[in-house]
């Protein structure tokens, strides 16, 4: 077995050779050239088809809609690649805004002390996440942009905390070659992993450090989102167990009930890396947010509760430079990383955004450094806000 301490060595090797060898096409570049072809490839302008809110069928997202007309906000009439049917098609950051919109006000409802969890439908949830294993699939790393750089920590973590580690726990699933059923069902396991805390947002929202005796009171909230999940109709037992065990580790420093090994399913496994690894990147109303360099190495610090196969794939995946990431050029240029190269993890497509003196580029400026052999990433930098 490598030793978990050549992953980092082994990304920096797959920077001695960008070419892929002869008469192998590079997929990345391809697809690359076909996005950006006579357009920018982090927005665009969809055409305009009535707002998929108008057809929805949820008892949650019909409050939303009924919330817009007491305020008199008109319904936005834009182009949806909302379905229930698999979706190929890439839809644009606007869409995915409105995605991530919707699927965050469902976790806020989920979070209310007064939800009826009895009456809830969970084919909403299932087809929001159905949308982001879809848009995943194909490519469309806009999606991890906005994990990387929404939160909700001036209203309540767990908002969209719970939305960016459904996001990235599905593209862990994709790493490891999950079908789409089992996409969906990660997806909605991490998107609930953390119900139980609704009993505990005073403490979660907190300007300050938890004490001992808060985090071990905390420790309940995972028998709490087991009673919650239980009520709801239509969540599989793979999904409850998630909720539950996500908090255990293989070297038995877990809980609730400190199992080790195969003792943990593979979904809590994941759900459980990608939850510390989301916390980290993310500010707290008492401290910032970490880089997400940083982020990996502590992660690789408690390598011994963590599988290392999830290591790695998170590291490559997301880990480094995920999209929405700023980071600084050896050209001294800024540049936000729009879109990773899997085969070359340290050299992803980006966009440049102020010259070498921090001057804010007129002009569109899209590298894939995969191809600039004289252009590298020199370090990383904290996102604007």
């Amino acid at each position: 077995m490598v030793k978990i301490s050549n992953v980092f060595d082994k990304i920096k090797k797959d920077e001695e050779n960008k070419t892929p060898p002869s008469g192998q096409k590079n997929t990345f570049q391809s697809s690359v050239a076909q996005a950006t072809k006579g357009k920018t490839l982090y927005f665009s302008h969809p055409q305009k088809e009535p707002h998929p809110l108008k057809g929805y069928f949820s008892n949650v997202l019909k409050l939303k809609a009924k919330e817009m007309e007491k305020t008199n906000q008109a319904l936005p009439e834009t182009e949806t690649c909302y379905s229930m049917e698999k979706e190929d098609r890439i839809c644009p950051v606007e869409e995915l805004e409105r995605l991530y919109e919707d699927i965050l006000f469902i976790i806020k409802e989920l979070l209310k002390e007064d939800t009826d969890y009895t009456s809830l439908e969970t084919r909403t949830i299932m087809e929001k996440i159905g949308n982001i294993v879809d848009q995943l699939t194909i490519g469309n790393d806009d999606l991890l942009a906005l994990a990387l750089t929404k939160d909700s920590v001036d209203i309540n973590y767990l908002l969209c905390h719970s939305v960016n580690t459904c996001i990235y726990s599905i593209d862990i699933g994709l790493g490891l070659g999950y079908n789409r059923s089992q996409l969906i069902e990660l997806g909605a396991s991490a998107f609930l992993h953390d119900i139980g805390m609704k009993q505990y947002l005073g403490l979660v929202n907190r300007n300050a450090v938890l004490t001992p005796e808060e985090r071990n009171e905390i420790k309940e909230h995972t028998a709490i989102g087991r009673q919650i999940l239980e009520n709801i109709n239509g969540l599989s037992e793979s999904v409850i167990n998630t909720v539950v065990y996500h908090h255990e580790r293989i070297d038995g420093s877990g809980y609730p009930k400190g199992l080790q090994g195969e003792s943990i399913s593979e979904y809590a496994k994941i759900v459980g890396l990608v939850d510390m690894y989301t916390a980290m990147v993310h500010p707290r109303i008492y401290r910032h947010a970490y880089l997400a360099t940083e982020t990996a190495k502590e992660i690789m610090r408690n390598k011994n509760a963590f599988v290392y196969s999830l290591l790695r794939v998170l590291i490559e995946r997301i880990g480094i430079f995920p999209p929405g990431s700023m980071v600084q050029l050896n050209t001294k240029e800024t540049a936000r990383v729009i879109k990773r190269n899997h085969k070359f993890s340290m050299s992803p497509l980006v966009q440049v955004i102020s010259d070498a003196d921090g001057k804010p580029l007129k002009e569109n400026k899209v590298l894939n450094l995969a191809d600039d052999l004289g252009i590298h990433i020199k370090g990383r930098l904290p996102i604007k806000t």
